[in-house]
Protein backbone atom coordinates (compact mmCIF):
# COMPACT_ATOMS: atom_id res chain seq x y z
CA UNK A 1 0.00 0.00 0.00
CA UNK A 2 1.27 3.50 -0.81
CA UNK A 3 2.75 5.35 2.09
CA UNK A 4 3.40 2.29 4.26
CA UNK A 5 7.13 2.93 4.18
CA UNK A 6 6.58 6.23 6.04
CA UNK A 7 4.74 4.64 8.97
CA UNK A 8 6.76 4.80 12.18
CA UNK A 9 7.42 1.23 13.39
CA UNK A 10 5.89 0.26 16.73
CA UNK A 11 8.52 -0.35 19.36
CA UNK A 12 8.11 -2.92 22.11
CA UNK A 13 7.46 -0.32 24.81
CA UNK A 14 4.74 1.13 22.59
CA UNK A 15 3.26 -2.33 22.24
CA UNK A 16 3.14 -2.54 26.01
CA UNK A 17 0.99 0.58 26.09
CA UNK A 18 3.52 2.76 27.93
CA UNK A 19 3.77 5.42 25.22
CA UNK A 20 1.02 7.65 23.87
CA UNK A 21 0.77 7.00 20.15
CA UNK A 22 -1.90 9.38 18.84
CA UNK A 23 -2.84 13.02 19.33
CA UNK A 24 -6.17 14.71 20.01
CA UNK A 25 -6.17 16.50 16.65
CA UNK A 26 -6.93 19.89 18.18
CA UNK A 27 -6.57 22.59 15.54
CA UNK A 28 -4.21 25.07 17.15
CA UNK A 29 -1.15 26.96 16.10
CA UNK A 30 0.99 29.21 18.22
CA UNK A 31 -1.33 28.61 21.15
CA UNK A 32 -4.41 29.93 19.31
CA UNK A 33 -7.37 27.64 18.76
CA UNK A 34 -8.91 27.32 15.28
CA UNK A 35 -11.69 24.81 15.91
CA UNK A 36 -14.48 27.31 15.13
CA UNK A 37 -15.21 27.47 11.39
CA UNK A 38 -17.05 30.82 11.51
CA UNK A 39 -14.50 33.67 11.54
CA UNK A 40 -16.83 35.96 13.50
CA UNK A 41 -16.91 33.45 16.38
CA UNK A 42 -13.18 32.86 16.61
CA UNK A 43 -11.05 34.20 19.45
CA UNK A 44 -11.86 37.58 20.90
CA UNK A 45 -14.35 38.36 18.12
CA UNK A 46 -16.41 35.39 19.21
CA UNK A 47 -16.23 36.46 22.85
CA UNK A 48 -17.64 39.86 21.93
CA UNK A 49 -20.48 38.24 19.96
CA UNK A 50 -21.41 35.94 22.85
CA UNK A 51 -21.25 38.89 25.23
CA UNK A 52 -23.68 40.80 23.01
CA UNK A 53 -26.02 37.81 22.94
CA UNK A 54 -25.94 37.56 26.74
CA UNK A 55 -26.40 41.26 27.44
CA UNK A 56 -28.77 42.31 24.64
CA UNK A 57 -31.10 39.41 23.89
CA UNK A 58 -33.99 38.95 26.36
CA UNK A 59 -34.40 35.22 25.66
CA UNK A 60 -30.70 34.44 26.07
CA UNK A 61 -30.55 36.60 29.19
CA UNK A 62 -33.59 34.82 30.67
CA UNK A 63 -32.03 31.40 30.06
CA UNK A 64 -28.71 32.29 31.66
CA UNK A 65 -30.45 34.04 34.56
CA UNK A 66 -32.60 30.96 35.22
CA UNK A 67 -29.56 28.68 35.22
CA UNK A 68 -27.53 30.92 37.50
CA UNK A 69 -30.33 31.45 40.00
CA UNK A 70 -31.06 27.72 40.18
CA UNK A 71 -27.38 26.88 40.68
CA UNK A 72 -26.84 29.61 43.27
CA UNK A 73 -29.64 28.26 45.45
CA UNK A 74 -28.08 24.78 45.52
CA UNK A 75 -26.42 23.86 48.79
CA UNK A 76 -22.81 22.72 48.72
CA UNK A 77 -21.08 20.68 51.39
CA UNK A 78 -17.69 19.10 51.98
CA UNK A 79 -17.72 15.41 52.81
CA UNK A 80 -14.81 13.64 54.52
CA UNK A 81 -12.89 11.05 52.56
CA UNK A 82 -13.18 8.62 55.47
CA UNK A 83 -15.49 8.59 58.46
CA UNK A 84 -12.87 9.00 61.17
CA UNK A 85 -11.57 11.94 63.24
CA UNK A 86 -8.77 12.70 60.77
CA UNK A 87 -11.13 12.64 57.79
CA UNK A 88 -13.62 14.89 59.56
CA UNK A 89 -10.86 17.35 60.52
CA UNK A 90 -9.71 17.58 56.90
CA UNK A 91 -13.26 18.16 55.69
CA UNK A 92 -13.83 20.90 58.27
CA UNK A 93 -10.63 22.64 57.15
CA UNK A 94 -11.62 22.59 53.47
CA UNK A 95 -15.11 23.79 54.33
CA UNK A 96 -13.65 26.71 56.30
CA UNK A 97 -11.82 27.86 53.15
CA UNK A 98 -15.08 28.65 51.37
CA UNK A 99 -16.14 30.88 54.26
CA UNK A 100 -12.80 32.66 54.58
CA UNK A 101 -12.22 33.96 51.03
CA UNK A 102 -12.34 37.67 50.26
CA UNK A 103 -15.13 37.04 47.70
CA UNK A 104 -18.32 35.20 48.55
CA UNK A 105 -19.05 31.75 47.20
CA UNK A 106 -21.98 33.16 45.20
CA UNK A 107 -19.70 35.67 43.49
CA UNK A 108 -17.17 32.96 42.75
CA UNK A 109 -19.93 30.78 41.33
CA UNK A 110 -21.04 33.63 39.04
CA UNK A 111 -17.50 33.81 37.65
CA UNK A 112 -17.45 30.04 37.14
CA UNK A 113 -20.80 30.12 35.34
CA UNK A 114 -19.46 32.55 32.76
CA UNK A 115 -18.27 29.32 31.10
CA UNK A 116 -21.84 28.89 29.84
CA UNK A 117 -21.57 32.09 27.80
CA UNK A 118 -17.98 31.91 26.61
CA UNK A 119 -17.26 28.16 26.65
CA UNK A 120 -14.70 28.27 29.45
CA UNK A 121 -13.89 30.01 32.69
CA UNK A 122 -10.36 30.30 34.05
CA UNK A 123 -9.86 30.96 37.77
CA UNK A 124 -6.58 31.39 39.65
CA UNK A 125 -5.93 29.91 43.07
CA UNK A 126 -4.58 32.68 45.30
CA UNK A 127 -3.41 31.51 48.73
CA UNK A 128 -2.76 33.10 52.11
CA UNK A 129 -1.45 32.06 55.51
CA UNK A 130 -4.17 32.23 58.15
CA UNK A 131 -2.84 34.55 60.84
CA UNK A 132 -6.11 35.99 62.08
CA UNK A 133 -7.43 39.50 61.59
CA UNK A 134 -4.92 41.80 59.85
CA UNK A 135 -5.02 45.23 58.22
CA UNK A 136 -4.42 43.73 54.80
CA UNK A 137 -7.76 42.67 53.26
CA UNK A 138 -5.98 40.14 51.02
CA UNK A 139 -4.49 38.19 53.94
CA UNK A 140 -6.90 38.74 56.82
CA UNK A 141 -8.58 35.59 58.08
CA UNK A 142 -11.14 34.39 60.58
CA UNK A 143 -8.64 31.78 61.70
CA UNK A 144 -5.15 31.99 63.16
CA UNK A 145 -4.03 28.37 62.89
CA UNK A 146 -1.15 29.18 60.49
CA UNK A 147 -2.52 26.93 57.75
CA UNK A 148 -2.40 27.84 54.05
CA UNK A 149 -5.86 28.50 52.61
CA UNK A 150 -7.52 30.16 49.64
CA UNK A 151 -7.43 33.95 49.80
CA UNK A 152 -9.65 34.13 46.71
CA UNK A 153 -10.40 32.37 43.43
CA UNK A 154 -10.51 35.30 40.98
CA UNK A 155 -11.46 34.92 37.33
CA UNK A 156 -9.09 35.70 34.49
CA UNK A 157 -11.46 37.29 31.99
CA UNK A 158 -11.96 35.34 28.78
CA UNK A 159 -11.27 38.33 26.53
CA UNK A 160 -7.85 38.80 28.18
CA UNK A 161 -6.54 35.32 27.31
CA UNK A 162 -4.17 35.98 24.43
CA UNK A 163 -3.13 32.38 23.76
CA UNK A 164 -2.66 28.97 25.38
CA UNK A 165 0.57 27.20 26.26
CA UNK A 166 0.91 23.52 25.31
CA UNK A 167 3.62 21.10 26.39
CA UNK A 168 5.69 20.48 23.23
CA UNK A 169 6.41 16.88 24.21
CA UNK A 170 3.02 15.66 25.41
CA UNK A 171 0.83 18.32 23.73
CA UNK A 172 -1.02 18.70 27.05
CA UNK A 173 -2.25 22.08 28.26
CA UNK A 174 0.44 23.74 30.36
CA UNK A 175 -0.95 27.24 30.88
CA UNK A 176 -2.20 30.44 29.29
CA UNK A 177 -0.87 33.89 28.44
CA UNK A 178 -2.95 36.82 29.63
CA UNK A 179 -2.75 40.36 28.26
CA UNK A 180 -4.96 42.78 30.16
CA UNK A 181 -5.28 46.24 31.60
CA UNK A 182 -3.76 48.33 33.08
CA UNK A 183 -0.32 47.61 31.63
CA UNK A 184 -1.14 45.05 28.88
CA UNK A 185 1.93 43.11 29.95
CA UNK A 186 1.90 39.41 28.98
CA UNK A 187 1.46 37.23 32.05
CA UNK A 188 1.99 33.48 32.04
CA UNK A 189 -0.61 31.56 34.02
CA UNK A 190 0.54 27.95 34.71
CA UNK A 191 -2.19 25.33 34.92
CA UNK A 192 -0.69 24.10 38.18
CA UNK A 193 -2.23 27.21 39.73
CA UNK A 194 -5.36 27.52 37.61
CA UNK A 195 -8.84 25.99 37.58
CA UNK A 196 -10.38 25.50 34.12
CA UNK A 197 -14.15 25.05 33.93
CA UNK A 198 -15.95 24.05 30.71
CA UNK A 199 -19.57 23.05 30.10
CA UNK A 200 -18.38 20.66 27.42
CA UNK A 201 -15.06 19.86 25.81
CA UNK A 202 -13.89 18.22 22.60
CA UNK A 203 -10.34 17.31 21.55
CA UNK A 204 -9.15 18.64 24.93
CA UNK A 205 -9.96 22.13 23.69
CA UNK A 206 -9.22 24.56 26.57
CA UNK A 207 -11.76 27.03 25.18
CA UNK A 208 -14.54 24.45 25.44
CA UNK A 209 -17.80 25.20 23.65
CA UNK A 210 -20.21 27.98 24.48
CA UNK A 211 -23.75 26.96 25.37
CA UNK A 212 -24.84 29.81 23.08
CA UNK A 213 -23.08 28.40 20.03
CA UNK A 214 -26.14 26.63 18.61
CA UNK A 215 -28.26 29.71 19.36
CA UNK A 216 -26.04 31.98 17.25
CA UNK A 217 -27.78 31.40 13.92
CA UNK A 218 -31.38 32.05 15.13
CA UNK A 219 -30.07 34.99 17.21
CA UNK A 220 -28.35 36.46 14.15
CA UNK A 221 -31.49 36.38 11.99
CA UNK A 222 -33.68 37.54 14.86
CA UNK A 223 -31.44 40.53 15.48
CA UNK A 224 -31.48 41.55 11.81
CA UNK A 225 -35.24 41.18 11.52
CA UNK A 226 -35.79 43.24 14.65
CA UNK A 227 -33.58 45.99 13.24
CA UNK A 228 -35.47 45.97 9.93
CA UNK A 229 -38.76 45.89 11.80
CA UNK A 230 -37.77 48.94 13.86
CA UNK A 231 -36.70 50.86 10.76
CA UNK A 232 -39.88 49.82 8.97
CA UNK A 233 -42.12 50.96 11.82
CA UNK A 234 -40.37 54.29 11.94
CA UNK A 235 -40.65 54.77 8.18
CA UNK A 236 -44.29 53.74 8.19
CA UNK A 237 -45.05 56.31 10.89
CA UNK A 238 -42.76 59.06 9.65
CA UNK A 239 -42.85 58.37 5.93
CA UNK A 240 -39.97 57.89 3.55
CA UNK A 241 -37.91 61.09 3.35
CA UNK A 242 -37.29 62.21 -0.22
CA UNK A 243 -35.33 65.16 -1.60
CA UNK A 244 -35.49 66.59 -5.09
CA UNK A 245 -32.26 68.26 -6.16
CA UNK A 246 -30.93 69.92 -9.36
CA UNK A 247 -29.59 67.39 -11.92
CA UNK A 248 -26.11 68.90 -11.81
CA UNK A 249 -25.66 67.55 -8.23
CA UNK A 250 -26.17 64.01 -9.53
CA UNK A 251 -24.02 64.36 -12.64
CA UNK A 252 -20.84 62.29 -12.93
CA UNK A 253 -18.79 65.44 -13.49
CA UNK A 254 -20.24 67.39 -10.56
CA UNK A 255 -17.95 69.95 -9.01
CA UNK A 256 -16.50 69.56 -5.56
CA UNK A 257 -18.98 72.12 -4.20
CA UNK A 258 -21.94 70.25 -5.72
CA UNK A 259 -20.68 66.93 -4.33
CA UNK A 260 -20.33 68.44 -0.87
CA UNK A 261 -23.84 69.86 -1.08
CA UNK A 262 -25.25 66.48 -2.15
CA UNK A 263 -23.48 64.81 0.78
CA UNK A 264 -25.06 67.27 3.19
CA UNK A 265 -28.55 66.63 1.77
CA UNK A 266 -28.01 62.84 2.08
CA UNK A 267 -27.01 63.31 5.72
CA UNK A 268 -30.19 65.31 6.31
CA UNK A 269 -32.30 62.46 4.91
CA UNK A 270 -30.60 59.90 7.13
CA UNK A 271 -31.16 62.01 10.22
CA UNK A 272 -34.89 62.58 9.74
CA UNK A 273 -36.72 61.37 12.86
CA UNK A 274 -40.19 61.89 14.25
CA UNK A 275 -39.22 62.98 17.75
CA UNK A 276 -38.85 66.10 19.87
CA UNK A 277 -36.07 67.31 17.55
CA UNK A 278 -38.29 67.11 14.52
CA UNK A 279 -37.75 69.94 12.02
CA UNK A 280 -35.99 70.67 8.76
CA UNK A 281 -34.64 73.76 7.03
CA UNK A 282 -34.51 73.55 3.23
CA UNK A 283 -33.63 76.39 0.82
CA UNK A 284 -36.48 78.06 -1.05
CA UNK A 285 -34.99 78.37 -4.54
CA UNK A 286 -36.72 78.47 -7.95
CA UNK A 287 -35.41 78.15 -11.46
CA UNK A 288 -36.11 80.52 -14.36
CA UNK A 289 -39.50 78.88 -14.95
CA UNK A 290 -40.56 79.35 -11.35
CA UNK A 291 -40.20 75.66 -10.38
CA UNK A 292 -38.66 74.75 -7.05
CA UNK A 293 -34.99 73.92 -7.38
CA UNK A 294 -34.90 71.97 -4.07
CA UNK A 295 -37.79 70.11 -2.52
CA UNK A 296 -38.22 67.82 0.48
CA UNK A 297 -41.21 65.55 1.11
CA UNK A 298 -42.25 62.30 2.81
CA UNK A 299 -43.56 59.37 0.81
CA UNK A 300 -46.12 57.29 2.71
CA UNK A 301 -46.12 53.53 2.84
CA UNK A 302 -48.11 51.54 0.36
CA UNK A 303 -49.85 49.41 2.99
CA UNK A 304 -49.34 46.49 5.40
CA UNK A 305 -46.23 44.37 5.01
CA UNK A 306 -46.73 40.84 3.67
CA UNK A 307 -44.65 39.16 6.41
CA UNK A 308 -45.69 38.85 10.06
CA UNK A 309 -42.41 39.72 11.77
CA UNK A 310 -43.89 38.92 15.19
CA UNK A 311 -44.32 35.26 14.28
CA UNK A 312 -40.90 35.13 12.67
CA UNK A 313 -39.17 36.57 15.73
CA UNK A 314 -41.22 34.30 17.98
CA UNK A 315 -40.02 31.29 16.01
CA UNK A 316 -36.40 32.28 16.47
CA UNK A 317 -37.00 32.82 20.19
CA UNK A 318 -38.23 29.24 20.51
CA UNK A 319 -35.17 27.95 18.68
CA UNK A 320 -32.84 29.93 20.92
CA UNK A 321 -34.53 28.61 24.08
CA UNK A 322 -34.57 25.03 22.74
CA UNK A 323 -30.79 25.00 22.33
CA UNK A 324 -30.45 25.04 26.12
CA UNK A 325 -33.58 22.99 26.95
CA UNK A 326 -35.12 26.18 28.36
CA UNK A 327 -38.12 26.55 26.06
CA UNK A 328 -40.40 26.13 29.07
CA UNK A 329 -39.72 29.80 29.91
CA UNK A 330 -41.82 30.71 26.84
CA UNK A 331 -44.89 28.81 28.04
CA UNK A 332 -47.77 31.19 28.66
CA UNK A 333 -46.35 33.97 26.49
CA UNK A 334 -48.35 35.22 23.51
CA UNK A 335 -51.08 32.65 24.08
CA UNK A 336 -48.62 29.73 24.07
CA UNK A 337 -49.95 27.09 26.43
CA UNK A 338 -49.09 23.60 27.46
CA UNK A 339 -50.22 20.96 29.89
CA UNK A 340 -48.83 20.80 33.40
CA UNK A 341 -47.27 17.44 32.58
CA UNK A 342 -45.48 18.97 29.58
CA UNK A 343 -44.13 21.85 31.66
CA UNK A 344 -43.05 19.45 34.40
CA UNK A 345 -41.22 17.20 31.95
CA UNK A 346 -39.45 20.15 30.35
CA UNK A 347 -38.30 21.57 33.70
CA UNK A 348 -37.19 18.11 34.82
CA UNK A 349 -35.01 17.77 31.72
CA UNK A 350 -33.67 21.27 32.31
CA UNK A 351 -32.80 20.31 35.90
CA UNK A 352 -30.91 17.25 34.66
CA UNK A 353 -28.81 19.46 32.38
CA UNK A 354 -28.04 21.84 35.24
CA UNK A 355 -27.10 18.89 37.42
CA UNK A 356 -24.48 17.96 34.82
CA UNK A 357 -23.01 21.47 35.06
CA UNK A 358 -22.84 21.11 38.84
CA UNK A 359 -21.11 17.75 38.52
CA UNK A 360 -18.45 19.25 36.23
CA UNK A 361 -17.82 22.11 38.67
CA UNK A 362 -17.48 19.72 41.62
CA UNK A 363 -15.15 17.50 39.58
CA UNK A 364 -12.70 20.35 38.96
CA UNK A 365 -12.54 21.13 42.68
CA UNK A 366 -12.19 17.48 43.67
CA UNK A 367 -9.49 16.66 41.11
CA UNK A 368 -7.40 19.80 41.31
CA UNK A 369 -8.29 22.51 43.83
CA UNK A 370 -8.77 20.43 46.99
CA UNK A 371 -5.80 18.05 46.48
CA UNK A 372 -3.50 21.05 45.85
CA UNK A 373 -4.79 22.72 49.00
CA UNK A 374 -4.20 19.60 51.08
CA UNK A 375 -0.60 19.29 49.83
CA UNK A 376 0.17 22.78 51.15
CA UNK A 377 -0.83 21.75 54.66
CA UNK A 378 0.27 19.02 57.04
CA UNK A 379 -2.34 16.43 57.88
CA UNK A 380 -2.16 12.79 58.97
CA UNK A 381 -2.07 10.29 56.13
CA UNK A 382 -5.27 8.62 57.23
CA UNK A 383 -8.65 10.20 56.63
CA UNK A 384 -8.58 10.36 52.84
CA UNK A 385 -9.17 13.50 50.76
CA UNK A 386 -12.35 15.55 51.30
CA UNK A 387 -14.71 16.07 48.38
CA UNK A 388 -17.04 18.90 47.40
CA UNK A 389 -20.62 17.71 46.88
CA UNK A 390 -23.64 19.65 45.65
CA UNK A 391 -27.26 19.25 46.68
CA UNK A 392 -30.31 18.74 44.50
CA UNK A 393 -31.59 21.28 42.00
CA UNK A 394 -35.26 20.68 42.73
CA UNK A 395 -36.96 20.00 46.03
CA UNK A 396 -37.80 16.34 46.44
CA UNK A 397 -41.47 15.37 46.65
CA UNK A 398 -41.55 13.78 50.09
CA UNK A 399 -44.87 12.03 49.42
CA UNK A 400 -43.49 10.35 46.34
CA UNK A 401 -40.28 9.51 48.16
CA UNK A 402 -42.23 8.07 51.08
CA UNK A 403 -44.35 5.95 48.78
CA UNK A 404 -41.19 4.74 47.12
CA UNK A 405 -39.59 3.74 50.41
CA UNK A 406 -42.78 1.98 51.55
CA UNK A 407 -42.91 0.05 48.32
CA UNK A 408 -39.28 -0.94 48.76
CA UNK A 409 -40.02 -2.25 52.24
CA UNK A 410 -43.14 -4.09 51.06
CA UNK A 411 -41.06 -5.72 48.36
CA UNK A 412 -38.72 -7.06 50.99
CA UNK A 413 -35.82 -4.79 50.05
CA UNK A 414 -33.91 -3.87 53.20
CA UNK A 415 -32.20 -0.47 53.40
CA UNK A 416 -29.14 -1.66 55.22
CA UNK A 417 -26.38 0.79 54.17
CA UNK A 418 -25.54 4.10 55.81
CA UNK A 419 -25.44 6.05 52.53
CA UNK A 420 -29.08 5.23 51.86
CA UNK A 421 -29.98 6.26 55.37
CA UNK A 422 -28.08 9.53 54.95
CA UNK A 423 -29.82 10.23 51.63
CA UNK A 424 -33.26 9.56 53.08
CA UNK A 425 -32.58 11.79 56.05
CA UNK A 426 -31.26 14.56 53.82
CA UNK A 427 -34.28 14.27 51.51
CA UNK A 428 -36.65 14.61 54.45
CA UNK A 429 -34.72 17.40 56.13
CA UNK A 430 -33.91 15.24 59.17
CA UNK A 431 -30.69 15.59 61.19
CA UNK A 432 -28.01 12.98 60.85
CA UNK A 433 -27.98 10.26 63.46
CA UNK A 434 -24.78 10.15 65.45
CA UNK A 435 -24.77 6.46 66.31
CA UNK A 436 -24.52 3.89 63.57
CA UNK A 437 -27.41 1.52 63.11
CA UNK A 438 -29.01 -0.56 60.37
CA UNK A 439 -32.39 0.29 58.85
CA UNK A 440 -34.90 -2.52 58.50
CA UNK A 441 -32.84 -5.10 60.32
CA UNK A 442 -33.14 -6.39 63.87
CA UNK A 443 -30.38 -5.66 66.29
CA UNK A 444 -27.49 -7.80 65.12
CA UNK A 445 -25.77 -7.76 68.51
CA UNK A 446 -28.49 -8.44 71.09
CA UNK A 447 -27.57 -8.64 74.73
CA UNK A 448 -26.63 -12.22 75.59
CA UNK A 449 -29.23 -14.12 77.50
CA UNK A 450 -28.18 -15.06 81.04
CA UNK A 451 -26.87 -18.61 81.29
CA UNK A 452 -29.06 -21.01 83.35
CA UNK A 453 -27.93 -21.62 86.90
CA UNK A 454 -26.24 -24.91 87.51
CA UNK A 455 -28.09 -27.40 89.69
CA UNK A 456 -26.81 -27.67 93.20
CA UNK A 457 -24.56 -30.70 93.66
CA UNK A 458 -25.87 -33.41 95.96
CA UNK A 459 -24.89 -33.22 99.57
CA UNK A 460 -22.29 -35.92 100.02
CA UNK A 461 -22.66 -35.79 103.79
CA UNK A 462 -26.31 -36.86 103.68
CA UNK A 463 -27.03 -39.92 105.80
CA UNK A 464 -28.99 -41.52 102.98
CA UNK A 465 -26.08 -41.31 100.60
CA UNK A 466 -24.57 -44.67 99.65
Amino acid sequence: MAGEDNVVPIQKQEQDGLVELGVTGLEQSGGRIHEEFLPQLQGRRGIQVFKEMRDNDPTVGAMLFAIEMLIRQVEWRVEPGEENPSGVAKAEFVDSNFEDMSATWDDTMSDILSMLTFGFSLLEEVYKVRKGETDDPTTTSKFDDGRVSWAKLPIRAQETIERWIFNPETNDLAGAVQVARPDFRPRELPMTKMLLFRPMANKANPEGRSMLRNAYRPWFFKKRIEEIEGIGVERDLAGLPTALVPPRLLAAGASAEDKALLSQIEQVLRNVRRDEKEGLIFPLARDAEGQLTYEFKLLTTGGRRQFDTVKIIDRYDRRIASTMLADFILLGQEGRTGSFALAESKTALFAVAIGAFLDSIAEVFNRFAIPRLMKLNTFPDEGGTPTLVHGDIESIDIDKLGDYVVKLSQAGIQLIDEKTERFLRMSGGLPEREETFVIGEPDLDPEPEPEPLEEEPPDLEDDDAP
